[in-house]
């Protein structure tokens, strides 16, 4: 407020009046400085007043920051969604690429033997799993340990693998005809009597051009002998000595030749010394041609007491073989001139439907992954198995250096094999990477599926010359519910130091019947490969990696063992350095590549 005129012209003429009355001038006294007060001073109405409107106006643009912040947020969550479910997908790629086995399958999950995936030096088991739920993560185990989510809010998950078919052609035999008569000459009348020496050999041709009409094989046939039956006597009694029996092929002008397919050591003291006849079964000899023929010999090998043989001369008979100066000297067959003899066999179509094999291996993994942040957009990616795992589950895989039988060598939880007394006098022992055991077994513990293929791999000999074998036992159901094959693998150490295999198929319970045999394989560890093929009902038997034979089976209603399979130490001591069984599906619902 501005002070009053007359106040203010007052106080000036004052000041004048002294200044010129006195001759003085007297300065006006300042006031003295006084010190600033620290009180904040307040605000103002006005200030205010434009202080609240100008925070409103900074919070409405504060407000709008945030609201377009949040939404230019939403597509970074959608890249990081996006960015993750990449990296899941390229982790299932890098431990598919170096799956060495596919252990179980399906669309939404995939468990596998990979080389050390947690890098512990180490093969590790990988599992993903979606439980197909919308909004489920995908989950990721290592070693059965706690799964971890890779993958979160999960809307789709799908694996599809594909194979290449690849296919091992098995040489499968067309069904034969029963044990028929091919041939025989019976009569016992009008003999004579040669006597089988160091100079003097004899024998018999056997020409299918002789055969009885009704077991005569035609062009495109071919046959095999299965029994032969002779008649013959002894010089002497008493043990001791010795005679060959042998089957040659014969020549075109019906000498036997070098190519033997049966030959067996004899002695001459089991026969009557009035005369008798001998049967000798002959398993899994050669299919030989229609044209084919061949020879029945008896030579001396040892002894004083010999081998005796009747001689039928008539003008019905034919095919008697001699000798001239020594047993190896043989005379061209003689025309009505016979031993006295029976010959059995079977005959097949030359045409065979060879069986394949699957051996398909795993080529490539194709994956789909969504998540709910990508809006339901699925991410696809591929993997190439660099180790091709086989397309085939493996039931048992016991290499007995690094694994104890009951140990669960093919990681499915539980042990791969039980172990069982078989008999007296009995031992099992697991030493320096051999199973060395006698009288015991070991079996799978579960049953095999039907309609699958059965191989049976076992490393193993037979270390004692006595009545124990190495034994393998397998069945299969055709059809669930339906009848099996069921098949006997012997390996027997001889007293020559060779061993001997021995196929034999299971007819009824507990009855088996040679299917086929194999002689003179070497003393050390043989490995033993055998195909059971329910489906097409054949086994199919490698010896060293070498197919050796195919054998047509019958089918049976009741295995002794069904559906499983038993390797066993029988008798004496045997010894065993893997054992491995695996099941093929014949037919697949994956990709085939070309």
């Amino acid at each position: 407020m501005r002070r009053p005129a007359v106040f203010w012209w007052s106080n000036r003429m004052s000041n004048l009046t002294n200044r010129h009355a006195t001759g003085h001038y007297i300065e006006p006294r300042k006031p003295s400085v006084q010190p600033t007060s620290t009180a904040r001073r307040g605000f103002t109405l006005p200030e205010l007043l434009i202080s609240v409107s100008v925070s409103g106006l900074l919070m409405v643009s504060l407000g709008s920051a945030l609201n377009i912040a949040t939404r230019s947020l939403r597509p970074d969550a959608a890249a990081a969604v996006s960015l993750d479910s990449g990296r899941s997908l390229r982790m299932i790629q890098e431990d598919l690429r170096f799956a060495t086995r596919i252990l179980e399958r399906g669309p939404r999950s995939i468990r596998m033997l990979t080389t050390d995936a947690d890098r512990s030096g180490k093969e590790d088991i990988v599992l993903y799993s979606w439980t197909g739920a919308v909004g489920a993560d995908l989950l990721r185990s290592v070693n059965g340990s706690t799964a971890i989510p890779v993958c979160e809010d999960v809307t789709d998950f799908n694996i599809t693998l594909s194979t290449r078919g690849e296919t091992q052609k098995i040489p499968e035999p067309s069904a034969s005809t029963s044990e028929s008569l091919f041939r025989q000459q019976t009569s016992t009348s009008s003999l004579d009597w040669d006597y089988v020496n160091s100079s003097n050999a004899y024998g018999q041709l056997i020409s299918p051009a002789l055969f009885l009409s009704t077991a005569k094989p035609g062009a495109s046939d071919e046959w095999q002998i299965t029994r032969v039956e002779f008649y013959a006597a002894r010089e002497y009694s008493g043990s001791g000595s010795a005679y060959r029996f042998q089957l040659r092929k014969a020549s075109d002008d019906g000498l036997p030749t070098n190519e033997t397919i049966y030959t067996e050591t004899r002695d001459p003291n089991i026969v009557s010394s009035s005369g008798s006849w001998t049967s000798i079964s002959l398993t899994g000899l050669p299919w030989l041609d229609a044209s084919q023929n061949i020879t029945m010999t008896f030579s001396y090998l040892s002894g004083f007491n010999r081998l005796v043989l009747p001689v039928r001369e008539d003008s019905s008979v034919t095919g008697y073989l001699g000798t001239d100066e020594s047993s190896s000297q043989w005379l061209r067959p003689a025309g009505q001139r016979s031993l006295v003899y029976r010959v059995y066999g079977r005959i097949r179509p030359k045409a065979h439907n060879d069986q394949e094999e699957p051996v398909r291996r795993f080529q490539m993994a194709e994956l789909r992954l969504a998540a709910s942040a990508l809006g339901g957009t699925p991410m696809y990616a591929a993997a190439e198995f660099l180790n091709k795992p086989l397309d085939a589950t493996v039931v048992a895989e016991t290499d007995f250096s690094h694994y104890s039988i009951t140990d669960d060598s093919n990681f499915d939880g539980s042990s791969d094999w039980t172990l069982s007394t078989t008999g007296s006098g009995n031992s099992s022992t697991v030493s320096g990477g051999l199973w060395t055991a006698t009288n015991q077994a070991i079996q799978l513990p579960s049953a095999i599926p039907a309609g699958v293929q059965t191989e049976i791999e076992v490393s193993g000999r037979d270390t004692t010359s006595s009545t124990g074998s190495v034994m393998i036992r397998a069945a299969g159901l055709k059809s669930a519910g339906g009848d099996s094959i069921s098949v006997l693998a012997t390996l027997t150490l001889q007293s020559n130091g060779t061993q001997t295999l021995i196929l034999y198929e299971e007819t009824s319970t507990n009855t088996f019947v040679k299917c086929d045999q194999f002689a003179m394989l070497n003393s050390s560890r043989q490995s033993l490969r055998l195909v059971l093929n329910p489906v097409r009902e054949s086994v199919a038997v490698w010896v060293n990696g070498i197919l050796l034979t195919t054998c047509r089976l019958s089918l049976i209603a009741t295995p002794a063992l069904p559906s499983t399979v038993q390797v066993q130490a029988s008798g004496n001591s045997c010894e065993f350095d893997s054992c491995k069984v695996l099941t093929r599906t014949l037919t697949t619902s994956e990709t085939v590549l070309p």
